[in-house]
């Protein structure tokens, strides 16, 4: 009998969210214990079904342009496995990779007021008894981020928590994804399908890079990379490099499944690369920045290697 009226009420109070500023909004959150009862019942679209609770908790601690959308994605396939995306992102709760994506403006009001809350309702809720592992990706600067910094300490402070740290080691190809993303507004390229690309897939224009540039970005880098290091300390975790990840994917998938103790699926990639082709068809002065960069410690990011001077 109170469903109807559940349901009328929910959709009303989700129309009076859109009303309101955010800081409006998440004032009526805080303040009023019917608001938030009303808030979770009129999202619960984006939260999982089922009452099982007993599943395998874990974060991917990633890079951008470190390969986490393929292994993320693939890993969501797996019938016994969610994996959540930027669920942290500053703007956005994206659950998803592709449509739809699970944000909401006033979901992000919620989780921005109530992290805690929005870990165990959203991200660590209760699933179908089928699924055995449940977790997010999660990027250095989303754990350094205020609001999150409390939930994510004491996440990182669960010791049945499993941990995986994904980076990239050629900081030049993922300086140039990174570049290529930007001016593309392409993040992510699913296989077989383009609907969630601007236009349809198309070779990126070769881009120029400077060699102080490369090295702002490597610095820039190295302290993210010291930043996940130190999220993690010294607990258990599993290491997965980009380079691993896309020359030996099956090998690695297979070895993540058994680190996330998930029966043996053979899951084919999701993601495709962005742009494709050597280092040099996709730097404009490739020529002159591999000179440059001859007999410095920067030398090794450039494949094939540098040949020797005559």
């Amino acid at each position: 009998m109170l469903e109807p009226w559940i349901n009328r009420a929910t959709s009303r109070y989700a129309a009076h969210l859109d009303a309101l500023s955010r800081e409006q909004a998440g004032s009526l959150l805080y303040q009023n214990p019917l608001s938030v009862k009303l808030a979770q019942r009129a999202f619960a679209h984006y939260a999982g079904r089922g009452d099982n609770r007993a599943y395998q908790k874990f974060i991917v601690i990633a890079e951008p342009r470190s390969g986490s959308n393929l292994l993320c994605s693939t890993l969501h396939e797996h019938p016994s496995a969610i994996c959540r995306s930027e669920a942290l992102g500053a703007d956005s709760t994206c659950f998803a990779l592709v449509p739809p994506q699970g944000h909401s403006e006033w979901l992000r009001v919620y989780r921005d007021t109530r992290p805690q809350a929005f870990m165990s309702k959203f991200l660590f809720g209760r699933y179908s008894t089928t699924i055995a592992a449940v977790g997010f990706k999660l990027f250095v600067h989303h754990a350094m981020h205020p609001s999150f910094r409390p939930m994510v300490t004491a996440l990182l402070a669960d010791e049945q928590l499993k941990v995986i740290l994904l980076w990239r080691e050629n900081r030049l190809e993922q300086l140039v994804s990174t570049k290529i993303a930007h001016d593309s507004k392409e993040w992510i390229r699913l296989r077989g399908n383009n609907s969630n690309a601007a236009a349809p897939a198309q070779r990126s224009p070769a881009i120029t890079i400077s060699v102080d540039e490369l090295k702002r970005f490597i610095t820039f880098a190295q302290g993210r990379r010291k930043l996940a290091t130190a999220l993690v300390g010294g607990r258990s975790h599993y290491k997965i490099t980009y380079e691993a990840l896309s020359n030996n994917f099956s090998q690695t998938m297979h070895e993540l499944q058994t680190f996330l103790n998930l029966p043996a699926e053979s899951l084919p990639a999701k993601t495709e690369k962005q742009s494709s082709g050597s280092l040099a068809s996709r730097i404009a002065n490739y020529s002159e920045l591999e000179a440059q960069c001859r007999g410095t410690e920067l030398e090794r990011y450039f494949s094939p290697p540098l040949t020797s001077p005559a």
